[in-house]
């Protein structure tokens, strides 16, 4: 990925300007102003040893392949000054948003909302739910909560216009702003660079997404 560097970051960003990412199957050209960072689910249940990625079955060492690139990534778009957004998966503590078919799926002894190691799994408060120490949100950067795996690009750049107008007011040590309901906003952004534990493992190609800015 060929980004500018922070040494550039000055004379060189323009929100403006058309930037290039060398990527696979094209070069992907994007506007900074109309453009933001898309980390997903990358969240302690998934990712650490003894969460429920690993009693699912999963081979949690495989999934932390993805961590370094991530960070890489992470800390070139940050250096750049461009908008990063983070989502976890997770549900209410009364479980009142977990549908049944999705408690019981894997027919596991321990499904969502039991006791884990971490806390109760993938419920929102607890430590297993929040974002590993190594991608941590920043507390300007707005940490979407969602009850499913999948969450439409459309709604995460909906969100992310309501947050970050309110997150300009925030104090710099404040956590990370959480948002769980879609709000009245217009999109404003135009592509998303999506990265995940998928994506960064070389199980899935990466992805963008594009519309029309609104």
């Amino acid at each position: 990925m060929k980004l500018i560097t922070p040494q550039q970051k000055e004379t060189a960003v323009d929100m403006k300007q058309i930037l290039t990412i060398e990527a696979e199957p094209y070069t992907f050209e994007f506007v900074p102003a109309q453009c933001a960072l898309l980390i997903i689910d990358m969240q302690r249940d998934f990712l650490e040893p003894g969460g429920f990625g690993e009693m699912l079955g999963n081979d949690v060492t495989q999934l932390r392949r993805a961590i370094k690139p991530n960070r890489k990534l992470l800390a070139a778009w940050r250096a750049a000054g461009l908008p990063v957004i983070h989502t976890r998966e997770g549900h209410r503590p009364d479980l009142t948003d977990l549908p049944p078919a999705k408690k019981i799926r894997g027919r596991g002894k321990t499904t969502i909302g039991d006791p884990g190691p971490m806390g109760r799994i993938l419920v929102r408060g607890e430590a297993g739910h929040d974002i590993i120490a190594e991608l941590y949100p920043l507390p300007t950067e707005p940490v979407i909560d969602k009850p499913a795996k999948a969450l439409s690009s459309r709604l995460i750049c909906m969100q992310f216009c309501k947050t970050t107008a309110s997150s300009s007011s925030s104090s710099p040590a404040s956590p990370p702003k959480s948002v769980s309901t879609p709000p009245s906003a217009k999109p404003t952004i135009a592509a998303m660079i999506v990265s995940s534990p998928k994506i960064a493992s070389g199980r899935i190609s990466p992805s963008s997404r594009k519309w029309g800015s609104r």
